[in-house]
């Protein structure tokens, strides 16, 4: 279910989404496996601010949990901002994001004037080899600052993302970040 207004700088809305991957030898997998992940996401905006809570998670249900290739990966710009893109990676994982941004360009006709944003970011999640182990005490606290443009191109940002064990992480990314 997609509601959201605007897929790269949502000021409204809400998207939901269920996924369930399953693995079957008799269709050429080495081995039988289910694995199941949920996203959910909330846009409000009052002004020019504008407010995106979100939760993603995923857990390895049935079969081998060897299978590296399986694996869920988290590290990247608001996926725990703080360490690099896919460092960390495990059979379950879960994360939550409070995003803030302030629409802070015009957006006006001109090649350049395109609309701008500047926002931060909290997150809160982690990756777990088994899913008992999953738990708040276990997440890393990470979050960003970052400067948003909406270009024709696709979405722009410049970023600083920090984790709570001191590690540091720099964007210049263009496109869809999911």
């Amino acid at each position: 279910v997609d509601r959201l207004d605007d897929v790269y700088f949502p000021r409204h809305g809400e998207l939901f989404t269920l996924q369930w991957n399953g693995a079957q030898e008799s269709l050429g997998a080495d081995a039988n496996a289910d694995r199941i992940s949920v996203d959910w996401t909330v846009a409000r905006s009052v002004g020019r601010n504008s407010y995106v809570l979100s939760a993603s998670g995923g857990a390895h249900v049935s079969g081998p949990e060897t299978a590296v290739e399986d694996f869920y990966t988290l590290g990247g710009l608001f996926n725990l901002s703080g360490l690099s893109p896919e460092s960390l990676s495990g059979p379950h994982f879960g994360v939550a994001r409070a995003i803030y941004y302030r629409r802070i360009g015009s957006g006006q006709e001109g090649f350049l004037n395109v609309p701008t944003y500047l926002g931060v970011s909290v997150e809160l999640g982690n990756v777990w080899e088994q899913r008992s182990d999953a738990s708040f005490s276990s997440a890393r606290v990470n979050g960003a600052a970052f400067l948003g443009f909406d270009t024709f191109l696709g979405p722009v940002y410049l970023a600083a993302g920090f984790d709570e064990g001191g590690g540091r992480s720099f964007y210049l990314l263009l496109g869809r970040i999911r």
